[in-house]
């Protein structure tokens, strides 16, 4: 079966095809947010993806309330089913890692999220909801080591009912750079997006189900050429030699991974300890 080209959005791939036997789309469009709701129902499938469940939350802008209050909302249903999904323990326990570079804005939105979840493994108070141990793995530029090995050695000394990961994504379209949250059920691989894979994190690698958190904060340059000669109706392709195709993002990056960090730390300390 032919293979095509890996994308961190999966709505990427998806959006190219109609729903045949490996594929499910269901599209929700409420006041503020456009939801997709996509099921691949086999390993086997001509996207290059995994079985599983792929949401995508599309928004404008989150700097007007309603807006940021509806996109949580959907963020803790979401994320809520997924953990319910995996585990119905009383008290299940949890795994975030943030995964990324603190000291590079556009990469630093696992990080920061990780810093502002509320732990509680190590608590002893029964009031809780969920047993939550966090870990900013770092990048291997800096610590020599995959996130992957690093996960993999707590994995080594505890266990964990559910591991969240959260990792900033690459988009191919202009209209989802900040605009476009994924959560899936099938984990995620560091790097895919800007042709750096890492070691995926997934079941079947660390043996604890996965949930990814993602969110699109760049871009290639090649990316918007195209999408600019599709929307001006140019049957045209641009493909720049690699040291020409640039990864660009917003020049407000920062305060944009602020609110979309606060956005989706909140959801989670809404779920696992309220």
């Amino acid at each position: 079966m032919k293979k095509v080209k890996q994308f961190d959005i999966a709505d990427e791939i998806f959006d190219e095809h109609e729903e045949d036997k490996y594929l499910i789309r269901k599209y929700v469009n409420s006041k503020y947010c456009r939801l997709i709701e996509t099921k691949i129902k086999t390993s086997n499938n001509p996207y290059n993806k995994e079985k599983g469940h792929y949401t995508s939350i599309e928004f404008d802008d989150l700097y007007l309330d309603e807006i940021y209050q509806e996109v949580k909302d959907y963020l803790v249903k979401y994320l809520s089913s997924f953990i319910k999904e995996f585990t119905k323990k009383k008290k299940p326990s949890i795994l975030i890692v943030g995964i990324g570079n603190e000291e590079y804005s556009p990469d630093a939105l696992g990080p920061k999220v990780v810093k502002k979840v509320f732990p509680t493994s190590h608590l002893k108070s029964k009031d809780f909801k969920s047993k939550v141990s966090c870990i900013i793995p770092g990048v291997m530029g800096v610590t020599g080591l995959e996130s992957f090995t690093i996960v993999k050695g707590i994995l080594n000394e505890n266990k964990f009912d559910v591991i969240i990961v959260i990792d900033a994504l690459t988009t191919n379209s202009i209209f989802r750079l900040n605009h476009c949250i994924q959560i899936t059920d099938t984990g995620l691989v560091p790097g895919s997006g800007i042709n750096n894979h890492r070691k995926a994190f997934n079941k079947e690698s660390l043996r604890v189900p996965i949930i990814s958190i993602g969110i699109a904060t760049v871009i290639s340059l090649n990316s918007i050429y195209n999408e600019l000669l599709k929307g001006l109706e140019i049957d045209k392709k641009i493909k720049l030699k690699e040291e020409k195709n640039l990864m660009l993002t917003i020049k407000e990056i920062e305060s944009r991974i602020e609110l979309l960090t606060n956005l989706i730390s909140e959801s989670l300390n809404i779920i696992l300890n309220p």
